[in-house]
């Protein structure tokens, strides 16, 4: 794959959703491993290519047209861009996941600093029987 390509095929997101994926012919259990608002990679159904389907997920269906197959995952192009719904929450939250763990920037150090703790010297006058004598 050359760089042009590489610009114009959206970045895969690792995702592991649970789906129902129905055809003309059946309706079965499967999972995305990856996601983009375009097409998925389904895994744990093997459908002939060009077979229309449709993916359920949380109240939510896409419909879409598979564009390749192998032995148990399959690739779906989606007939719409995901743009909004529970799916498309799902992608954009694991891409922010992804973006955060990717990062060189230090989380940490946006956090609040904690007060330094006082050198331990010995404690002179003072509450207590120490201070009394």
């Amino acid at each position: 794959m050359d760089a042009i390509d590489h610009m114009r095929r959206p970045e895969r997101i690792s995702v592991d959703i649970p789906v129902v994926i129905t055809t003309i012919l059946s309706s079965s259990d499967a999972i995305l491993a990856n996601l983009t608002e375009g097409g998925a990679l389904v895994s744990g159904a093997s459908l002939p290519k060009g077979m229309q389907v449709q993916i359920e997920y949380e109240e939510q269906t896409v419909y879409g047209i598979v564009a390749w197959s192998e032995q148990d995952r399959c690739g779906v192009r989606f007939a719409y861009s995901l743009q909004d719904g529970p799916l498309h929450t799902m992608l954009t939250q694991a891409r922010m996941l992804r973006d955060m763990t990717k990062s060189p920037v230090s989380y940490a150090s946006h956090m609040p600093m904690r007060p330094r703790i006082a050198s331990a010297r010995p404690v002179t006058g003072g509450f207590g029987r120490r201070g009394l004598s």
